[in-house]
């Protein structure tokens, strides 16, 4: 079958949307801080999913979930530039054959991202600002051009029905079982000083967890989000939709908005 491609559209809100992914079924949000919703400015959180069938005639899926640093160069186009790259290195790179140890996944990953730093450093200093940026605006971010811009992931692949999954920095990440418990053996904490680098490539150590088929069983609830939903990230598996939605209309009002975007696999 031809593989489906989900991204998230950084211009616009979309609140809860929901696809089936063979067996797994997903459901996505997206949504600007206030700010750059006032502004008409992009979102710095970026998410694509790939999905497909392996050689096996079974699911094969890879997503991805960006948080651009705003202090960086253009956030939002760090977060579309990984978030892209990740789906790519999971899907077409480590996928053959696929990793059956955590190490094998940081280090490919590591790899990966190390030598995608000469492409992500050619978009950045290709990028063209926008025609309407104040002189001052304009001559600060191209003097930030050489810094790079910077994201956080978490991103993972499931292939023959094994889930691998990859973190770096401050975003989220859970993995439950049928009772909305947090599957043993992840461990996903946040931390804001380990980020990617276009310029630098992976800036931290990257964290990575394998469950092969067997402990893979117990997986019902994957969530991959972004920290502008950190203040109810203990209730969200069990939201609704509407819920869900109400909230996010509810953090965008917040003095404290941030953007927001949620992958939410159900197995």
């Amino acid at each position: 079958m031809k593989n489906l491609c989900f991204i998230a559209d950084q211009t616009c809100e979309a609140p809860v949307q929901r696809q089936t992914l063979g067996s797994v079924r997903l459901r996505s949000v997206f949504s600007r801080s206030s700010d750059a919703q006032l502004l008409g400015q992009p979102g710095q959180d970026h998410f694509q999913v790939v999905f497909g069938e392996s050689g096996s005639h079974q699911s094969k899926i890879a997503f991805a979930v960006c948080d651009g640093v705003g202090s960086s160069f253009m956030g939002d186009l760090g977060a579309r530039l990984l978030s892209k790259a990740l789906c790519y290195a999971l899907w077409s790179i480590l996928s053959a054959p696929p990793p059956t140890k955590s190490a094998q996944i940081v280090v490919g990953l590591t790899d990966f991202l190390d030598k995608f730093v000469p492409n992500s450093t050619r978009a950045v200093m290709e990028f063209a600002l926008p025609d309407k940026l104040p002189a001052l605006t304009r001559r600060a971010l191209d003097e930030q051009r050489a810094y790079g811009s910077e994201a956080m992931f978490v991103c993972g692949m499931l292939l023959n029905g094994c889930w691998t999954f990859a973190w770096l920095g401050d975003a989220r990440l859970q993995i439950l079982d049928e009772h909305l418990c947090a599957v043993e053996g992840v461990s996903a904490i946040p931390d804001t000083n380990n980020r990617w680098s276009s310029s630098r490539g992976a800036r931290g150590v990257v964290q990575a967890h394998v469950f092969r088929a067997k402990s893979a069983q117990a997986i019902k609830h994957i969530l991959a989000f972004s920290d502008g939903l950190a203040s109810v990230e203990t209730q969200l598996a069990s939201m609704s939709d509407e819920a869900i939605n109400a909230e996010v209309a509810r953090l965008t009002l917040s003095t404290t908005s941030d953007d927001i975007s949620l992958l939410h696999f159900m197995l």
